[in-house]
């Protein structure tokens, strides 16, 4: 029986971080919204924790929001959900940060 529950373990995990990845993308505007103004300035062990501090919330509302919305998620399951979404919500924002800093500036000249 361990096989099995090895199996289930791995297919729940999948399901939730596919979960967890989904509400990071649709939120992935309302997170820039949240830090881009800041993190530009930060080193990047500073940029992930500020970043997590400031989707934290976001997270709890958005999976609360979905566990109620959706009866085929267990609840035992929120904590679980919660610190994936955020984890995938820091990524997201992280990964921005970089490909803005590799974006080329452009600056307007006077005509």
């Amino acid at each position: 029986m361990g096989w099995l529950n090895t199996i289930l373990h791995r297919c729940s995990d999948a399901f939730y971080s596919n979960i967890a990845l989904e509400i990071a993308t649709r939120k992935r505007e309302d997170i820039w919204e949240r830090v881009g103004h800041r993190v530009f300035s930060m080193q990047p062990a500073e940029a992930r924790g500020y970043v997590h501090a400031r989707v934290t919330n976001l997270a709890h509302n958005e999976v609360s929001r979905l566990l109620l919305l959706n009866d085929k998620l267990h609840p035992k399951h929120h904590t679980h959900l919660i610190q994936l979404t955020i984890t995938e919500m820091v990524n997201f924002a992280l990964a921005d940060v970089r490909l803005h800093k590799a974006a080329p500036q452009w600056s307007q000249r006077a005509a």
